[in-house]
């Protein structure tokens, strides 16, 4: 069972916070670039957004009232395109100007974006939609003792960052993160992460970290938080080495998902009791 994150993404934050570290570049520093590009396709969402800043225009409300900018969404596997329109916030001073991806994008489809300005300069980005999988948990309703396998596939070359934690309440806790990465065109295409229960919970919370784990849960089940990032998408957020021009242009695809685990919560004798 699959519960929708209605939470902002941390792609989300994270593009905010480079925005807001462009008053660190020269506006009139040839070197670095035409346009600064941010944005994430999630495929599970009719509407999404991206943002694109003239690297050339000062820091004030006049300069980025408007944007001399022509932006195109293509979908390269499927051949179509599509201009943009756009709507502006102000925001601290300044404008900021959103360019509207309307009625979704197809799961494991390549994306051209490609902003032109009127005297023909240009720049252009790529990415690959993610894959869009059903989690297959096995075997289904396990109890706290046994080995639970989660299985995400087919990735192709996607990332999948995921917690464990107790519940989705205000005072719900959550285990440290988990990177799963698959490599492109590798057998099945899919990664399998496996746990046991009642190991996992002491690493959730300290309440969890004496005698038995499970008895301290307050329901029946155990909630998988994962983010699902596109081929690269997630190395070029947070592996790649910091580069003045590359790091103006952040275009990938990510979605967010709750995934609920049913556990069998019938008293047991837990193993070495």
């Amino acid at each position: 069972m699959r519960i929708k994150s209605l939470h902002f993404s941390g792609i989300l934050l994270f593009i905010l916070i480079l925005f807001s570290c462009d008053n660190s570049l020269d506006p009139i520093d040839e070197e670095t670039g035409i346009y600064a590009i941010y944005g994430s396709l999630d495929v599970r969402e009719e509407t999404n957004y991206i943002r694109v800043r003239d690297l050339k225009a000062p820091f004030t409300m006049e300069a980025t009232r408007e944007i001399d900018a022509t932006v195109t969404l293509s979908n390269l596997t499927a051949g179509t395109s599509m201009v943009l329109e756009s709507t502006a916030r102000e925001h601290e001073g300044i404008f900021l100007r959103n360019f509207i991806v309307p009625g979704g994008v197809i799961p494991d489809n390549e994306y051209q974006l490609l902003v032109e300005r009127s005297d023909g300069a240009e720049v252009e980005a790529y990415t690959i939609t993610t894959t869009n999988p059903e989690p297959l948990v096995t075997p289904p309703n396990q109890n706290c003792y046994n080995p639970i396998d989660v299985v995400f596939g087919p990735l192709n070359g996607g990332t999948i960052v995921l917690r464990v934690g107790d519940g989705l309440g205000p005072f719900s806790v959550w285990g440290p993160p988990q990177i799963l990465r698959q490599g492109i065109n590798q057998p099945d295409d899919k990664v399998i992460y496996t746990f046991i229960l009642n190991e996992k919970l002491q690493f959730v919370s300290p309440l969890f970290r004496a005698g038995d784990h499970c008895s301290r849960m307050l329901s029946g089940n155990v909630y998988i938080s994962y983010t699902h990032y596109g081929p690269g998408f997630y190395e070029k957020l947070f592996d790649e080495e910091f580069d003045i021009i590359d790091s103006t242009i952040r275009f990938g695809s990510h979605y967010r998902d709750t995934l609920a685990v049913p556990i069998d919560m019938t008293p047991q004798c837990p193993p070495h009791c």
